[in-house]
């Protein structure tokens, strides 16, 4: 990943601020639940040194529940706090106003591979558990639901262990897969795979050049 400085505006305080830009990402062979290939290629995270806004871009408009939210007790506590884990704590204060479903899931899975490269497996698997929580809650309320997202939901149920749900999952979605993917089709060819991780009940994370 390459990145540079620039003075922004923050959305949230309106003061002048200076953060990190990326220029650049190499994704090379991501996980099968997109984990990149490395943890430099992690997103950046922004963070406003007067207000403490952290998002992916502090700059544009907030909305006023949103700026309740970062003026508040809880989470200028949270920001604010001693820590050798930066980008945790910035990904952590994120979820304290994020309302959006899909935003949660990928901010639940990028503290899941975060935590996997510092090793601290307890807090990896809590993340994925949220993720897939946050996963299933998108499933009940939202009206389309693509095959990408119920593959990385299978998978994250697959590293957490929970076999019989990923088959079943796998198997709830056979027709439509089959009826709509070419088998030389890269969708098609990780369904295909992992049917066969989950029948030898492998929890380990595999990448897409695996398949």
């Amino acid at each position: 990943m390459r990145t540079i400085r620039k003075c922004v505006i923050c959305g949230c305080c309106k003061q002048k601020v200076e953060v990190p830009i990326m220029l650049s990402r190499y994704l090379g062979a991501t996980g099968l639940d997109n984990r990149p290939c490395n943890e430099a290629e992690l997103p950046v995270v922004q963070k406003c040194s007067r207000c403490g806004y952290c998002n992916f871009s502090i700059e544009g408009e907030i909305s006023d529940k949103t700026r309740k939210v970062i003026a508040s007790e809880e989470y200028q506590r949270h920001i604010k706090r001693v820590s050798d884990d930066e980008y945790g704590d910035k990904l952590q204060a994120m979820l304290l106003y994020l309302q959006s479903i899909q935003s949660r899931i990928y901010v639940y899975l990028l503290l899941c591979w975060h935590y996997e490269w510092k090793k601290d497996i307890e807090m990896a698997g809590e993340m994925r558990r949220h993720a897939v929580q946050q996963m299933e809650l998108a499933f009940r309320t939202e009206s389309e639901i693509r095959v990408e997202e119920i593959l990385i939901y299978i998978d994250c149920l697959r590293q957490l262990g929970r076999f019989e749900e990923a088959k079943e999952t796998v198997e709830s979605i056979e027709t439509e897969v089959c009826k709509n993917l070419a088998e030389d089709q890269l969708l098609f060819q990780v369904y295909r795979y992992q049917k066969t991780l989950i029948e030898k009940r492998d929890a380990f994370a595999h990448t897409v050049a695996e398949v």
